[in-house]
């Protein structure tokens, strides 16, 4: 029995409300209504019950004018009757009042109020128990029909009558079942009290009244801030205690009575026996769980609901017709209600729902907290605990069912929560692993710091805080290792930052952050690893490990970014993305609750209110709209005008404007309102109209000088700059990208209040766990409720979120709250930032989705405009070609010269068309994007078909093997029609040819028009070896020598050379570098560098003279300029020239431009390669209007935020440098600073400034307009944001030093900038992204089963045919050794994954101290580990043999791991038993195979074995953008280096690295500013200028920087590399790994189907090669099972299983009651065989040999001469006939081309009808003769005469009566499956002889085949005996 008690129990009263369609009985007995009606009635009624579990009875098949013809006492009058069968009351008063349509309204409003609180469930959507939510009467109006509702207005269940139908069963009447808890069963009065206390109507009401309540008292009693630790005497501290000791008491109750009710755990029809051990029980869900997590990651669909009427877009209703209700605006939780209703009415226990679950789990940690807390065990001197108590807010979770939106947001999660879950363990077995790592090489690395003694006191020993790694010797200045804690010197060499004289490094007892920040253990690495992933403040951590190790180190977070950020981390962006387009697709509604009053969607909003017909008032005031917009601008220029220094005059004057202003919109709106008379419904209807007139009365108001001259005015002027968005819509192409951005407005508003609810939830949660234990000195203390939501929001945009957690785990260190600080931060993070944030993107990536109706007829129309001609696009070269000019100079052409396929066209061509090229000329610029995109993916060739290894000599089979069986058929194969290929090819080669001679036609006219510079004719050998070393710039050369590939590839070499040979100069040369180098040498002209540069700029300079020479300059036939890569050529030619030339005349250079250019050789790298142009192209043009688009929408978005953040904190933000200030006044004269220790003092002014962003040397404000913008402009990248707020939160007013969080309410600026400009506007990027590669590559338009075809075709290009050996061993060692090596889920196999998992336990828990194994025994157990790793691949060489063992390359990896595994651990061994460190090398290569080792969990697990194998699908993709990523970090590293190479370092820099000094450290700087990491601090403080640095007219002896070149430099790097390329990598991965997600229709494809499909494959593909012969293919197909089985017949009537089931009972036999056919070795039951056979389906099977046939056809024509059918080939062909519909999943061009096969195959099929109908002729006729022969034979042997008559034309001949005219004479077996039917069973063709005896079986006469349709005659038939042994008998 089914413990859920969805199959097997009584249906309860949910189950019947869902199927009972028949009228009750007693009901319509009513007094009013005769019998004779009630029947009529009934037929016309459905009975359902709606949600609130009263039966209505509703007309289903009446039209509402018969509905409104019915009189009132047939069918008004009716009852309705509860569940409990009871009769409600006649219509009253109130009932009569509930007819009206706005009650109606009203009542279904308060219907809907309900389950949401405690399901998730959509109308419409399957429960868990596989029932039906009935829906309601608004549900039907959202499908079109408008039902009738007999009784809308539901009275309270105390008014219903006395009146109870007879024959209910008596779970309809007392709503109970079984015994729960084992005590209460059906009768129990406790039982029956608490069922009608939760029955009762208001009872989930108040339940949700009490859940609001204890949020509000949770935030008024956390409401004032607490610094000091709460008190431990008692659970009572203030009336908010008693509250919520009330509140949970009667939560306990309301649990209680639900447990009592529904039961605990099981059905209370249920045996705990039954629950356990029963077929559907606890038992035997685990073992199926468990054999499915093998291959959870499987492709299953996902069960849609019924699809809607129309799209989730549509606004288009059912019925035009009828006049719209208007309906009520769902208030807040108003369906939260009914869902609680339902689910009680549901009788599901009480564990089986989530929220219960969660529900409990709060009650019962508010108990733990009550006992502790009255126990005074809660809170004591040495510890804290408040987990609890923080757990106990829970129950508050049912806040985020505020809305349906929410609802649909969470229900939409728990879809892609599979999915999460699945990629989540891959990213933590990544992150496991970077662990690891992080511990094997940086454990106790930051515990080094240099130590000084105070010269003036030796006593006084104090830590500087530099990581370090060595010291000086104090006499000898020689470098020393580091000192250990004991003052011992450490064994190896120093390493690192060498501390500075009378300085030591030692190693110490704790490390940063209070002992947070290390890698000590696994636990404090795992967290390094999560602060990797979020890719904030991990560059302190990277630069701190490169002052305790090397240099190198930076590798490790460096490649951690790349792999867990940028690779894995973004797989989550994946799966909220596909998942949520997935709900979309399958709901055809948004999967965040939009609707269809979106913004986008309603054009009022938008555009003017243009109807058809309009007032001439209407039609003047459009014409002055651009007048108000410009009236917006004036505004907002005003506004922008002033600053914190402006007069109070001018303040006036400006005020003065904004008030006219002001009115004039109050004439606009009055103006407004007149032009719609009299149709003011209309001017209400637009809401564009509506929120004009709401701005319109705000600024009126604020104009009051009470309020104009209140300090909340400035808060207030945020209504004047809301106007803002008409200037917005009016901008130039801003309209159609705001309609998409806010297409769905009520998803992203239900996004938003969801992101709201839960940071207040996780809010609720820090208070309660950190409340008192932080100090008032930070600024995220969680001290109170709003503080605690700002920390919780600061961590959701990941600013600065390991401050919150270091310091939250410093200060819970001492109340040993550490972990638990640890552990929830960490996981908020993980939720909020790495899915939450993603939910943002998915929502606005939703908006650009085009509409599933929609994209078939966009892909015609792109067919279409593909195969119409491309006009002529005149360049401006060509315009200024002055042949176009010059009269034409014909010359007669010698033919004999011209190519042979030269055509001469008929009319004179003109110049523009000269230099038009072919369109498939790889260098004719930009390709087309598509292409591009393709390319970029690694997809330009045709990889349908994986390359093999070739077939050995040895393996290649007869040539009659692959000989045509139909060679010899008579010319029938002619008769077959011609494939009509495609005519895009043809007509694009014409016009290729056409163009080619026009270009011909032309040069004939000018012949100097092909002499490159006016000099170098075609015959020149200079010109035609330098044609001879370089493809033609622009085209195809017409005359000219093609590029021989050996010269151009030693060309393409020697220039490769040269640009890394420029580069390795340029990174070695660095201004530094030159500096130390003048001042040891000299200052002379000639140096080294220079000689070198000028030598690699000559190169350059004969390349462009080269191609110059070959093609010509710029007006040629394939000119140097006509082509883009050319002239970027030439540009940066030119840049290296300028820098050559200046280096040459000004010693180091002339100004930093010129010194610039030297960084320009490393984007020749980008020219030279065609993939890297490729991928520029994808990355920055195509699409690039786009990105500029959405960056001027971020510009528009900053500037109304700069003048309202202008006028608010204009003038606030200033602070003394002496905290202790009061303000101005006494911020005056000097003040001691102590940076280093007390003792070491020295004296500074005091400063009133604002304040600075943190390490940078320029301050930020909001004094002025430019200043807003610039910091806005920062801080949008969530860069920064926090410390401005900061500031911003401790203003205290007008020149006074501001205090910590003073002002808290005024972050409420910075959070809604945060969210619309920090998230909407930098996901918008990355929607733009993902939106620009799917249009790009075509995946935008294809449909739900084109984009599932295109995954699944990903998904099988990735398998590959299985290596097993050819025959598995038969010796007994062998074959244990096989089957080990080859059991995937063998108990062989299952222990080696529990040793990997150990081996990973081992390697984690090593820890600083070595806590449980010292080195000596954890290098003996993984010493031991690898023994047995060296055992298992033995097992695998021995088992597997040579050839199959190195096949795969994991057993590759294996050898490579285990053998340097034994040769660094048995040394490592060696040494740790002496006592010795060992070698340093050794230990690392240790630490590198041991962790490798634990890669080969990746192959042992299945889910990460098959997300490992679809991940690295992306990696070419990756790839290419990394060298062209690359190729701009070189770039930008020379660039930075020539710029700031010798600027001094600011406060930013807080390492040696930190700066440009040097090519490497400028590309360390590249790497982590690319993330984000501080970008604006290092900015600022690179604008140093004099006299806060030494200015000098000779660079080298500056160390300034450059405001201009800072600004420059580091925004373009920002948004080039933050904003351009992080977001690439965001769409290569979702376009990547798409398929990964995608569900390829409703049959599944995995890893256990694919292994048994490669198993088949295996036994006939027997030397490996990846092709099977087309002799194979027949018995191959015959093998199939499962998806993929094509098998004619089914296999329960294989003659195998046949015999097997009819073996005869002895018994029987023996008593004659059976037929039973017995030969020489089986015997079996005729009678029990032909009811077998009568069971056969003959229609699926003649479409199962009709599908076999056509493969067998398709394969034919499909194999590769020479080679046969190949792996990827026949999996294709098996999923177009299997698994999918051509029809629907073909894109348009593939259609075309798969009917054109399919039209062959079925030529094909027919062509073997005719033959086989001939052979049939042919061997009939024969049988025939040979048969008379025989028996005239016999006659004349017995003496009787026969006569006989020659026919006229004997057909065969006499002398070819042996020869088969349609078969070959290689007697083989036959082939093809539609031509083996015979006419009879008689003798086979291919016998030599014929047994005529009287007793031969061949001499059986009426063949059943000849009783067969002809159309059947060419299917594959089970009587022929070649095709029975290999298609039958399987």
């Amino acid at each position: 029995m089914d413990p859920g008690g969805s199959a097997s129990r009584r249906p309860g009263p949910s189950a019947i409300s869902t199927s009972f369609r028949s009228p009750l009985p007693s009901p319509l007995a009513s007094p009013t209504l005769s019998s004779a009606g009630a029947d009529g009635l009934n037929r016309r009624l459905s009975w359902s019950r709606p949600q609130d579990d009263v039966f209505t009875a509703r007309p289903v098949d009446m039209d509402p004018s018969q509905m409104r013809s019915l009189a009132p006492p047939s069918w008004a009058r009716l009852r309705v009757y509860d569940e409990h069968g009871l009769a409600r009351g006649p219509r009253n008063l109130a009932a009569s009042v509930a007819r009206s349509p706005t009650f109606r309204a009203v009542s279904s409003t308060l219907r809907k109020a309900s389950v949401r609180v405690s399901t998730l469930m959509s109308p419409g959507q399957a429960r868990e128990d596989g029932r039906t939510r009935i829906p309601d009467e608004d549900d039907e109006e959202s499908k079109g029909t408008r039902g009738f509702e007999m009784d809308p207005f539901q009275p309270p269940p105390s008014a219903v009558d006395a009146g109870r139908p007879e024959g209910l069963p008596p779970e309809l009447k007392t709503g109970l079942r079984g015994r729960t808890l084992c005590l209460f069963g059906v009768d129990n009065v406790i039982r029956k009290a608490c069922y009608a206390a939760l029955n009762w109507p208001w009872t989930e009401t108040a339940i949700l009244g009490l859940i609001i309540l204890y949020a509000v008292i949770l935030t008024i009693q956390s409401s004032s801030p607490l610094y000091e630790p709460r008190p431990g005497n008692g659970y009572f501290q203030s009336w908010e205690d008693w509250v919520i000791l009330i509140i949970f008491c009667i939560f306990t109750f309301e649990m209680a009575a639900r447990m009592i009710t529904t039961g605990l755990i099981f059905d209370p029809e249920t045996t705990v026996q039954a629950w356990l051990s029963g077929p559907n029980g606890v038992v035997s869900r685990a073992s199926e769980r468990a054999k499915s997590a093998q291959s959870h990651f499987r492709r299953t669909h996902i069960p849609s609901p019924a699809a809607p009427r129309a799209a989730w877009r549509s606004t288009s209703a059912s019925h035009p017709t009828q006049p719209k209700t208007a309906k009520l605006p769902e208030a807040p939780f108003q369906s939260a209600v009914q869902r609680q209703l339902n689910l009680s009415a549901a009788g599901r226990p009480y564990l089986r729902h989530s929220w219960h679950r969660i529900d409990l789990l709060s009650i019962v940690s508010f108990w733990i907290t009550f006992f502790l807390a009255s126990a005074h065990q809660e809170a004591t001197s040495t510890h804290h605990i408040y987990i609890f108590r923080a757990l106990s807010i829970l129950r508050a979770g049912r806040l985020l069912v505020i809305t349906s939106g929410t609802t649909t947001i969470l229900d939409s999660l728990k879809r892609a929560g599979p999915l999460l879950i699945t990629v989540g363990f891959f990213v933590i077995f990544a992150a496991t692993l970077f662990s690891i790592i992080g511990i094997q090489s940086f454990r106790g690395s930051f515990r080094r710091t240099c130590i000084m003694t105070d010269p003036n006191n030796a006593s006084n020993i104090f830590d500087t805080g530099q990581h370090c790694g060595g010291y000086l010797d104090p006499e000898t200045l020689r470098e020393l290792p580091y000192l250990l804690q004991n003052g011992q010197a450490f064994s190896q060499d120093p390493k690192g930052y060498i501390c500075a004289q009378n300085q030591v490094c030692q190693l110490g007892d704790t490390n940063p952050q209070g002992n947070t920040m290390s890698f000590d253990n696994f636990f404090f690495a795992l967290i390094q690893v999560v602060l990797i992933a979020s890719i904030n403040t991990w560059a302190p951590v990277m630069y701190s490990a490169m002052d305790s190790d090397y240099f190198a180190s930076a590798l490790y977070w460096i490649v951690g970014v790349i792999i867990i950020n940028f690779w894995l981390i973004n797989l989550v962006v994946a799966v909220v993305v596909n998942t949520f387009q997935g709900v979309r697709s399958d709901t055809r509604r948004s999967a965040f609750g939009a609707d269809d009053s979106a913004i986008g969607v309603d054009p009022n909003w938008s555009a003017n209110d243009k109807k058809k017909e309009e007032s001439r008032l209407l039609r003047l005031y459009r014409r002055t709209e651009y007048f108000w917009v410009a009236l917006v601008l004036l505004s907002l220029v005003a506004q922008g005008c002033k600053t914190s220094e402006s007069l109070p005059a001018t303040i006036d004057l400006l005020q003065a404007i904004e008030f006219g202003i002001t009115l004039a919109f109050d004439v606009e709106i009055a103006f407004r309102i007149v032009a719609y008379f009299p149709l003011w419904r209309d001017f209400i209807g637009s809401p564009r109209n509506n929120f004009d007139l709401f701005l319109a009365v705000s600024s009126s108001i604020i104009q009051i000088p009470a309020i104009a001259g209140s300090e909340a005015y400035s808060w207030l002027t945020v209504f004047q700059l809301l106007r803002w968005y008409r200037f917005v819509l009016a901008f130039p192409r801003m309209k159609p990208l705001l309609l998409r951005l806010f297409g769905s407005l009520a998803g992203l508003i239900n996004m938003t209040i969801f992101l709201f609810t839960m940071n207040f939830l996780a809010a609720l949660f820090a208070v309660q766990l950190f409340r008192g234990d932080l100090g008032d000195d930070d600024f995220i203390s969680f001290s109170q409720t709003y503080n605690a939501f700002l920390g919780m929001y600061q961590i959701f945009s990941s600013e600065n979120w390991s401050d919150i957690m270091f310091n939250a785990m410093q200060a819970e260190d001492r109340w040993r709250q550490k972990v638990i600080a640890a552990i929830f931060l960490s996981c908020w993070l993980i939720f909020s930032f790495f899915i939450v944030l993603q939910m943002f993107i998915a929502v606005i990536n939703e908006n650009f989705e085009i509409a599933e109706e929609q994209k078939r007829k966009r892909q015609v129309e792109e067919f279409i405009r593909r195969g119409e001609p491309q006009s002529a696009h005149v360049s401006w070269i060509d315009r200024l070609n002055p042949y176009r000019l010059v009269k034409a100079r014909h010359q007669a052409v010698q033919v004999r010269s011209l190519p042979q396929n030269l055509v001469l066209p008929l009319k004179q061509t003109v110049g523009a068309d000269v230099g038009q090229a072919a369109p498939s000329s790889a260098m004719n610029g930009f390709e087309v994007p598509k292409q591009k995109l393709r390319k970029l993916f690694g997809r330009e060739k045709d990889d349908s078909v994986l390359r093999y290894r070739k077939r050995p000599v040895s393996a290649v089979v007869k040539p009659d093997a692959y000989a045509d069986d139909y060679a010899d058929d008579r010319g029938l194969t002619d008769l077959l029609p011609p494939v009509n290929p495609s005519t895009e090819g043809n007509e694009l080669a014409d016009a290729n040819r056409e163009r080619r001679n026009q270009q011909a036609d032309f040069i004939a006219a000018h012949p100097s028009f092909d002499r490159s510079l006016w000099v170098f004719k075609q015959g020149n050998p200079i010109r035609r070896f330098c044609q001879s070393c370089f493809d033609p710039a622009y085209g195809d050369r017409i005359y000219g020598r093609p590029a021989h590939p050996v010269l151009r590839l030693t060309a393409k070499v020697v220039i490769f050379s040269t640009i890394v040979a420029s580069i390795v100069v340029a990174a070695i040369s660095t201004p530094i570098y030159r500096k130390y180098y003048y001042e040891s040498n000299g200052y002379f002209r000639g140096s080294w560098y220079d000689i070198a540069e000028a030598g690699l700029s000559g190169v350059f300079i004969v390349e462009a003279i080269m191609k110059i020479i070959a093609d010509g300059f710029i007006f040629a036939p394939n000119a140097y300029l006509l082509s883009v890569w050319n002239i970027f050529d030439f540009v940066i030619l030119l840049a290296l020239v300028v820098n050559m030339v200046g280096s040459l005349i000004v010693i180091g250079g002339v100004n930093r431009l010129t010194r610039a250019l030297r960084s320009v050789r490393a984007l020749r790298l980008i020219t030279l390669f065609s993939r890297l142009r490729d991928t520029l192209h994808v990355v920055l043009f195509a699409g690039f209007i786009n990105i500029v688009d959405a960056s001027i929408l971020m510009i528009l978005y900053i500037i109304p935020f700069a003048v309202w953040g202008l006028n608010i904190f204009s003038g606030l933000l200033f602070s003394c440098t002496d905290t202790d200030a009061s303000g101005f006044s006494a911020c005056f004269g000097e003040r001691s600073i102590f940076p280093v220790d007390d003792s070491l003092g020295f004296l500074a002014p005091q400063v009133w400034s604002n304040p600075g962003i943190i390490g940078g040397s320029t301050v930020y404000s909001f004094d002025s307009f430019r200043q807003s913008m610039l910091i806005l402009f920062e801080i949008v990248s969530l860069e920064g944001w926090i410390d401005v707020m900061n500031s911003a939160t401790s203003i205290t007013g007008r020149e006074s030093q501001p205090a910590e969080n003073a002002a808290q309410w005024n972050s409420i600026f910075f959070i809604v900038f945060n969210l619309f400009g920090g998230v909407i506007i930098l996901t918008l990027f990355v929607s733009i992204i993902i939106e620009n590669f799917s249009m790009r590559s075509g995946m935008q338009l294809l449909t739900t089963e084109q984009r599932r075809w295109v995954d699944l075709s990903k998904f099988i290009k990735a398998q590959t045919p299985s290596q097993l050996p050819q025959t598995p061993p038969s010796d007994g060692v062998r074959i244990w050794c096989y089957n080990r090596a080859t059991e995937k889920h063998g108990w062989w196999a299952r222990g080696f994954t529990l040793i990997y998992y150990l081996h990973i336990l081992l390697l984690a828990f090593e820890d600083f101290n070595n806590t449980i194994f010292d080195d000596q025994q954890i290098d003996s157990i993984f010493l031991l580990l690898t023994m047995i790793y060296a055992v298992d691949l033995l097992v695998r060489f021995f088992g597997l043999g040579m050839r199959s063992f190195w096949a795969n390359g994991w057993n590759i990896f294996d050898l490579i791991v285990i053998t340097g595994s034994f040769a660094t651990t048995i040394p490592a061994l060696q040494a740790s038993m002496a006592g010795s460190p060992g070698s340093q090398v050794n230990v690392q290569l240790q630490k590198l195979f041991l962790v490798a080792i634990a890669l080969k969990l990746v192959q042992r697990n299945s889910r990460l074995n098959q997300l490992f194998k679809t991940s690295v699908a992306s990696l070419p993709a990756i790839g290419k953008l990394f060298l062209l990523w690359a190729c701009l970090f070189v770039f930008y590293a020379i660039m930075f280096v020539e710029v700031f190479g010798l600027t001094k370092t600011g406060t930013a820099s807080t390492s040696r690295f930190q700066n440009y000094h040097t090519f490497g450290n400028a590309l360390v700087m590249l790497a982590f500013m690319s993330t984000g990491e501080g970008w604006n601090g290092y900015m600022h403080g690179f604008t140093l200028e004099a006299p806060r640095c030494t200015a000098s007219d000779n660079f080298l002896n500056s160390d300034c920087g450059s405001p201009g070149w800072a600004f420059f430099l580091f925004i373009s790097w920002n948004i080039l590399s933050m904003y351009i390329f992080l977001n690439m990598f965001t769409g290569v991965v979702v376009e990547s790994f798409a398929y990964v997600y995608q569900m390829p229709g409703g049959i599944s494809l995995d890893r256990e189907q694919m292994r048994a499909f490669k198993r088949v494959w295996a036994d006939f593909d027997t030397d490996r090669s990846g092709y099977i012969t087309r002799k194979e293919l027949i018995p191959f197909l015959s093998l199939l099972s499962g998806v993929f089985e094509v098998r004619p017949y089914p296999p329960s009537v294989s003659v195998r299983n046949l015999l097997r089931s009819s073996v005869p009972d002895p018994v029987d036999n023996a008593a004659g009651k059976l037929v039973v056919a017995a030969g020489r070795k089986y015997a079996v039951d005729v009678r029990h065989v032909e009811s077998l056979v009568r069971q056969i389906d003959l229609t699926k099977v003649r479409e199962r040999r009709r599908v076999f046939a056509r493969l067998y056809h398709e394969a034919r024509i499909s194999e590769e001469p020479g080679r046969g059918i190949s792996f990827t080939s026949m999996l294709f062909m098996l999923a177009h006939y299997k698994l999918i519909d051509d029809e629907k999943a073909l894109q348009l061009d593939d259609l075309l081309d798969r009917r054109a096969k399919t039209e062959r195959v079925t030529d094909l099929v027919n062509l073997d009808r005719v033959r086989g109908l001939l052979r049939t002729i042919y061997w009939r006729r024969r049988y025939l003769r040979l048969r008379d022969e025989r028996r005239r034979a016999i006659n004349e042997a017995n003496g009787i005469p026969a006569i006989v008559l020659e026919p006229i034309a004997p057909s065969p001949p006499e002398d070819e009566d042996d020869l088969d005219p349609f078969e070959r004479q290689d007697y083989s077996l036959p082939e093809s499956p539609t031509s083996s039917r015979r006419s009879s069973p008689g003798p086979s063709p291919h016998l030599r002889s014929f047994n005529l005896g009287r007793h031969s079986p061949s001499l059986s006469v009426g063949s059943p085949a000849m009783s067969h349709r002809g159309s059947d005659a060419s299917m594959l038939s089970s009587d022929d005996s070649g095709m029975r042994r290999y298609v039958f008998c399987r």
